[in-house]
């Protein structure tokens, strides 16, 4: 059995409909744990769960930060495999449930006139897909 705990931030800049340069800030916070068992005595497999919370910072041009929350559970599973001792490498994917909504209204101003425009907002975590070093102790 093993325990985890993960902090991941992701600046990142939307693309899409809504015109200029616009952002969307991403910190996450993961809590759980995973059972490994081995087929040999180096491969073995991972499976666990755990809780995740996602805090998105939206800013869009014409409009002021806005903050969307959502919490949910996670889940991972993978391969792990010791290349030496107190050394191994895992390939796993990992799969959320959270989706955090809301809504927007952007002024615009487009051709002289100016126009409000209401924006429904989901936002949902995609499955994360990883390679990684481990030092065991």
């Amino acid at each position: 059995m093993r325990g985890l705990a993960e902090f991941d931030y992701q600046p990142a800049k939307l693309k899409g409909e809504i015109p200029g340069s616009n952002k969307l800030n991403t910190m996450m916070f993961i809590v759980g744990g995973d059972v490994l068992g081995y087929f040999n005595r180096d491969v073995g497999v991972f499976a666990g769960v755990g809780v995740a919370y996602h805090h998105y910072d939206l800013k869009l041009d014409f409009l002021d930060k806005q903050d969307f929350d959502s919490f949910g559970f996670m889940a991972n599973l993978g391969l792990h495999v010791d290349v030496a001792e107190h050394h191994g490498i895992e390939l796993g994917a990992r799969f959320f449930t959270n989706e955090a909504k809301g809504n927007s209204t952007i002024f615009q101003n487009a051709n002289n006139s100016a126009s409000f425009s209401k924006y429904d907002i989901a936002i949902k975590q995609k499955p994360a897909f990883f390679l990684r070093y481990m030092y065991q102790f």
